[in-house]
């Protein structure tokens, strides 16, 4: 049920024409006044008691109401109804309250009038569908939005150093010290440490949010610092596994995840350029710190190495921290918490079982094929990375070779987030991640399985290190462009915590692999499972891809038909 609300005056009789032109005259000039509901009622009310039509919608929405519309009564003639021309979409079909009807539920059954201007022929009545509108005040990155993308830049050159790209320094001088120890017990440091860096990622980005992105960083800075000072003192091979591992991936993962998240909220188009610059600090600090680590390493020992990496650690991410601004919440993240406060609440109030129900993104095939790519890749990647140092003096070059090829490898890891992010632009996000899937595996079948020489091996590191990087940097932005960016935190979420334990496996599954080699030690079984991880994993990602092709060209079927379906619905009303 709908009604005019007029402004407030007397109650009038309708003696004829003079009144009715009083009534438009009334409804054009006043503005929607809650008191004068009553006042429209005695108006209406004389004129309108032998039969109503019942208003609806449309009649709401209505810009203006002519004067034309409306035919003169006569002053003997109060009993009538007035008569509306049905032709004119303008004309409005008035109804007065029924009086059975209380206040609260007439108000809850009237909808808010239009503006009732005349000269807004064009005006309109927005809906009530959640309309997220750019403020005027905000614009495209700017100083902060830079800065925070050298924070980020600076806090990834050294997040996964001492875990990843510098890792095999350190477990060439750990199976020194721990000759007894078996080589998959060593490489689980490291694999440790990468591990509970994206296990803890969920509070990690709780914290983000909860107390901003620089002070969880600044938290997590500290803990890196303190947790190299104390592998510096470490004299069992479990120390190692809860200082530089279990300690040190705490703190990296408070930083990492503020530090990844920052340079979102400065950037929408070049949100892509900032994301790539931003990760490629990790390649760019294991390029820098790889031969300066082998330096220190022989000069000053591991001890004094792990002391001056915790001290450089602090300086730069504490830096970097400070770096990580963070704009005010938006209406739109004030909606998302609204929406996530509902959510809770509709769960509680339907029953504690559904939170158990999967998530829609679950239930698609492509999904596991997602989870079941990331799986294997996780498996395999950081053998290559592990085994650099230990090659190198496996088939003969010297430290600083070996050190050298590290070097390269993270330089070429540092060049490829930039080009791959470039090429996904240009090409197809997709077919460049597909590209750099498969030649992981080509690189390891291939080229590292005839690596006896520096040069060669030299080659097959450049190679892996932009293979690597592009996949790493490509599977999040195929994600968001699949699933939307609102659901890359939720499926990549679910994806990481499967490469736990794909990660704490496949280091652990090569070291054993390599140990049974022994007393006559070769690399070639290695070397072909970890080809073989990578030839599934791609397997995985085509068909991945091939599903969400698929579903695209359905979802963009259902789309035209739905388009093609409201287009021809007023033809055939009309008909």
């Amino acid at each position: 049920m709908s009604i005019f609300t007029l402004g407030a005056q007397q109650p009038l009789a309708l003696p004829g024409t003079d009144t009715m032109a009083t009534l438009v005259d009334t409804i054009r000039g006043q503005e929607e006044s809650p008191s004068s509901s009553s006042s429209a009622q005695n108006i209406l009310a004389p004129a309108l008691s032998n039969g109503h039509q019942e208003a609806t919608a449309e009649s709401v929405r209505q810009p203006s109401i002519r004067a034309n519309s409306i035919h003169t009564l006569s002053s003997s003639d109060h009993e009538t109804k007035p008569e509306f021309s049905p032709s004119d979409p303008c004309s409005p079909t008035v109804t007065p309250p029924d009086p059975e009807l209380n206040e609260k539920q007439l108000a809850a059954d009237t909808p808010s009038p239009p503006s009732l201007d005349p000269s807004n022929e064009e005006s309109t009545i927005p809906t009530t569908s959640a309309v997220v509108v750019e403020p005027a005040s905000w614009r495209e990155g700017g100083l902060k939005g830079w800065l925070a993308v050298l924070g980020s830049m600076m806090m990834h050159s050294f997040v996964f150093v001492p875990t990843e790209f510098i890792f095999g320094i350190f477990a060439l001088e750990y199976s020194i010290k721990f000759p007894s120890a078996n080589p998959s017990n060593i490489a689980l440091i490291g694999t440790i440490g990468t591990s509970v860096t994206y296990l803890v990622g969920f509070v990690s980005g709780a914290c983000a949010d909860r107390w901003g992105y620089r002070a969880t960083a600044w938290v997590g800075t500290v803990i890196m610092a303190l947790s190299l000072i104390l592998a510096s003192f470490s004299t069992q091979l479990w120390h190692y596994y809860f200082s530089q591992g279990i300690m040190f991936g705490t703190g990296a993962s408070l930083s990492y995840f503020s530090a990844i998240a920052a340079p979102t909220h400065w950037f929408k188009r070049k949100r892509g350029l900032a994301m790539g610059l931003a990760a490629s600090g990790a390649g760019l600090g294991g390029f820098i710190l790889a031969p300066v680590a082998q330096h220190l390493v022989d000069n000053v020992g591991v001890v004094w190495t792990l002391r001056i990496l915790g001290i450089w650690g602090f300086v730069v991410c504490g830096t970097a921290s400070m770096l990580l601004f963070q704009k005010d919440p938006s209406e739109q993240q004030d909606q998302i918490r609204t929406t996530m406060a509902l959510n809770r609440r509709r769960r509680a109030t339907s029953g504690t079982l559904t939170i158990f129900r999967l998530p829609p993104f679950a239930k698609e095939w492509g999904f596991y094929m997602l989870v079941a790519f990331q799986f294997l890749f996780s498996i395999a990647y950081l053998t290559p990375i592990y085994s650099i140092e230990m090659y190198s003096t496996f088939i003969g070059l010297s430290t600083q070779k070996g050190a050298m090829v590290n070097g390269w490898f993270n330089g070429a890891s540092f060049i490829a987030r930039i080009l791959c992010g470039f090429l996904a632009d240009v090409i197809a996000t997709d077919v460049v991640l597909l590209m750099c899937i498969w030649t992981n595996a080509l690189s390891v079948l291939v080229i590292w399985t005839f690596a006896k020489s520096f040069a060669v091996y030299m080659l097959f590191s450049v190679i892996y290190g932009i293979s690597f990087s592009g996949t790493i940097t490509l599977t999040p932005a195929m994600v968001a462009e699949h699933y939307g960016p609102a659901k890359v935190s939720r499926v990549l979420g679910v994806a990481f915590s499967c490469s736990c334990i794909a990660l704490l496996c496949g280091s652990l599954i090569s070291g054993h692999i390599l140990q049974m080699t022994k007393p006559r030690l070769s690399y070639l079984p290695v070397i072909m499972y970890t080809g073989g991880m990578f030839a599934f994993s791609g397997l995985c990602a085509s068909t991945w891809v091939i599903l969400m092709r698929r579903q695209r060209r359905v979802e963009a079927s259902l789309a035209a038909s739905a388009m093609a379906t409201v287009a021809t619905a007023p033809l055939e009303s009309q008909a």
